[in-house]
């Protein structure tokens, strides 16, 4: 880098502060070798270079920064004292901040009375040391190193004002080549550290013990009131240990009183399904001597993965259930839920399932009752599986009445569990189905038949259409012709139309001599080769169908 500062009589010179050229008078402090002063230039920052070649290549600037600094509150003999503010705090037992008020001393110009740089104290070193009557100050320079550690805790121990200005910021700057940067730098008291404040700490000390004292009496209310929330806690936890340990022990209680149809529960898979359907095939129930199960055909033996809970055959509850239906008529609400009771009237459900249906009925009740709002069928002391293994008669009725109104037997009204029948009897049903099906077997083949007429008449078309193109070709054709052999093949084709016309013909009328159509002509000289190959190219391009769209 370049030389900011030079040597002479014992002292730190800066580049600005000597006359130019070698009439400044000054060494290298690094080699001692003789400097000239270049700080008139225009081009170049202000700066020293050796007068002749040297080999010096420790020259440290900001080792010479650190002196000259010395040296500048040597001559001065003053300074700036930075501010000094300090809020004393204690974090309390709930961690809230208790905050005493600010210390807070302002910044100062300070005059001594001396300076004295290297100052030896202790064991140590001080950079300078200012003296005002009876009171002195300690004032560490922080170019590239910090002050030790061991020496301001001695400086805080023997109670001794000190400050530490730091003029790291002028390292490797270009405001190192100017000296009111430098002397701005150094009085700046944003630059400036209270290393130790003997009256402020004095202050701070008191504050902080009373701030202490204050703490203590806030954080026995604290610790009291954390106290009664912790006790509250252990409460509410012990009752809730007692409310747990009653729910397990109710909820044991009611599980052994059901313990046969749930260990039951646990052995249904599709083995016991299918040799439990085996089994009711040789049953015959009782309602069977009032109930015709052929009568129903059609619409019994509906099948579903839980109807196995009721112990007869499928199509002889099912048949029950029409027979029922029919009975009650048409215009009446049917509800779902008086069908089950009917079915379970007369086609008995198995024991084990409807045991667990009615606990689990009554524990919802129960539940309802205590204040829940849930319409879930669940029994709390049960699990998820078993909840979801206990089969509901109402839902198995409730899927076949669906697959009725399905098969148009029946229709839903506005609630979805109520229905009505849509005819009398099951020979209404079944006269006005087959009247249905034959009104839409009718329809169908009207459909086809109107289907099979329009592909014909797009065929038809189709093939009008190929015949039209291949008049129009040979229409065009001629025209070529006529044009070539009356013409000597000089034409012009029509944007409309696309027929071509002979030149003159076109020149001497306003409209073309074929469509009649004010219009746009293309130029085109017919040969006899463009007539030789004009089938093919009609043919295989899009001016014959064109011209039928534009000139029918």
């Amino acid at each position: 880098m370049l030389i900011p500062f030079g040597l002479k009589n014992g002292k730190i010179y800066h580049v600005k502060n000597v006359l130019n050229g070698l009439a400044c008078d000054c060494i290298c402090p690094s080699c001692g070798k003789q400097l000239i002063a270049k700080n008139k230039g225009l081009l170049k920052r202000p700066h020293f270079a050796h007068a002749i070649d040297t080999d010096c290549f420790d020259y440290e600037a900001m080792t010479y920064l650190h002196k000259y600094a010395q040296q500048l509150l040597e001559s001065e003999q003053c300074i700036v004292l930075p501010e000094f503010s300090y809020t004393p705090e204690i974090i309390l037992l709930d961690n809230t901040v208790l905050s005493g008020k600010e210390i807070k001393y302002p910044t100062t110009k300070v005059w001594f009375d001396s300076v004295q740089n290297e100052y030896s104290w202790q064991k140590y070193r001080i950079d300078s040391h200012g003296r005002l009557k009876h009171r002195s100050l300690f004032i560490e320079i922080t170019v590239t190193h910090e002050c030790e550690a061991e020496k301001l805790a001695a400086i805080k121990k023997e109670n001794q004002p000190a400050i530490e200005i730091v003029l790291t910021s002028l390292h490797n700057s270009d405001r190192l080549y100017q000296d009111k940067e430098i002397r701005k730098a150094l009085f700046n008291p944003t630059n400036a550290n209270w290393i130790h404040h003997p009256k402020a700490m004095e202050k701070v000390n008191k504050a902080q013990a009373e701030l202490k004292l204050e703490s203590e009496n806030r954080n026995r209310a604290i610790q009291y009131r954390l106290d009664a929330e912790e006790s509250r806690r252990q409460q509410l936890y012990e009752r809730e240990q007692i409310k747990e340990h009653n729910i397990e022990n109710a909820k044991q209680r009611f599980r052994a009183e059901i313990k046969d149809e749930l260990d039951w529960l646990d052995t249904v898979d599709s083995n016991w399904i299918f040799q439990n359907e085996q089994q009711k095939q040789n049953v015959t129930p009782d309602f069977l001597k009032w109930v015709s199960v052929e009568k129903y055909s059609g619409l019994i033996s509906f099948r579903t993965d839980i109807d196995w809970i009721i112990e007869c055959r499928r199509e002889h509850w099912q048949a029950l259930v029409v027979a029922h239906l029919y009975r009650i008529g048409v215009n009446q609400d049917i509800k779902a839920f008086d069908i089950k009771r009917f079915v379970q009237k007369h086609a008995p459900i198995n024991s084990n399932m409807l045991r667990l249906n009615i606990a689990q009925y009554q524990a919802r009740q129960k539940a309802k009752a205590n204040g829940s709002q849930t319409n879930k069928r669940i029994a709390w002391y049960l699990t998820i599986e078993e909840n979801h293994k206990i089969i509901s008669p109402f839902k198995v009725v409730l899927d076949y009445l669906q697959y009725l109104v399905i098969n148009d037997v029946m229709v839903t009204t506005i609630a979805p569990t109520v229905f009505q029948l849509r005819d009398q009897s099951i020979e209404d049903f079944r006269h006005r189905i087959q009247k249905r099906n034959e009104e839409a077997a009718k329809l169908r083949e009207e459909r086809l038949h109107k289907e099979r007429e329009e592909e014909l008449f797009v065929e038809r078309k189709r093939q009008l259409s190929a015949q039209l193109k291949q008049k129009r070709i040979q229409e065009m054709i001629q025209a070529d012709e006529f044009v070539f052999n009356h013409y000597g093949g000089h034409g012009l084709r029509c944007n409309s139309c696309l027929f071509t016309s002979p030149k003159d013909s076109v020149l001497l009328s306003s409209n073309c001599p074929v469509c009649n159509q004010k219009t746009d002509y293309q130029e085109i000289f017919i040969t006899q080769d463009y007539l030789d190959t004009a089938i093919h190219r009609y043919q295989c391009g899009v001016l014959p169908l064109r011209s039928l769209e534009r000139y029918p």
